[in-house]
């Protein structure tokens, strides 16, 4: 019986420190979402982001009304590298540039701007 109680000590302990180190993952990443631009004139097709591998991809909007009328509406698609830091009870997430506040539930993200740039 020793010995039994001492081999489940031996591979619950390293587990447990193991788990201790694996990264927080949050529902929302390795998603894709679709987001609309709210502009009273502004062509909405549905552009996306996706968190995906630790980066974050964004559609650019183009803000051109001539490319619209050619049916071109995302300038291009950005990438960025993106950690996610919990803060007491707010997330953050941070570019290279940028710190955002993240809030989500289940399948809903809602990432606030620094309305500066």
């Amino acid at each position: 019986m020793k010995k039994i109680v001492f081999a489940i000590i031996i591979l619950v302990i390293p587990t447990f420190c193991f788990a201790k180190t694996l990264p927080t993952r949050f529902p929302f990443e390795n998603n894709e979402y679709v987001y609309k631009v709210y502009y009273s004139d502004f062509p909405n097709p549905g552009f996306s982001f996706e968190f995906k591998d630790n980066t974050i991809s964004l559609d650019i909007p183009e803000t051109d009304s001539a490319k619209h009328e050619e049916g071109i509406y995302i300038r291009e698609r950005v990438t960025y590298p993106y950690k996610i830091k919990q803060n007491k009870d707010f997330l953050y997430l941070y570019t290279e540039a940028n710190k955002y506040l993240v809030l989500y539930y289940e399948d809903l993200i809602c990432i606030l701007v620094d309305c500066k740039d």
